[in-house]
């Protein structure tokens, strides 16, 4: 809460040159993710841990999210997207 409201983050970005193992896997080392999320904190003790709390994220292609859950254990979407710039 920041002056009695909740904000969330809709965050955009871009892999590029990715590769899995040290494995490029071709068609899928360059891709968009975006991300759904907002931010907490936590007080121990005297001091205040803040953390990051993802609700969806997504990518544009259905193996990449697939890889994401087996390899990391990231629940990803797949939607169509495109960017420009």
């Amino acid at each position: 809460m920041w002056n009695e409201q909740a904000y969330i983050s809709l965050v955009g970005f871009m892999f590029l040159n990715t590769r899995v193992a040290g494995i490029a896997i071709p068609f899928h080392t360059n891709f968009e993710e975006v991300n759904l999320r907002f931010y907490v904190r936590r007080k121990t003790g005297d001091t205040w841990q803040r953390g990051v709390v993802f609700i969806m994220e997504f990518v544009p292609r259905f193996a990449i999210a697939a890889v994401a859950d087996l390899l990391y254990g990231e629940k990803y979407s797949s939607l169509p997207m495109r960017h420009s710039g």
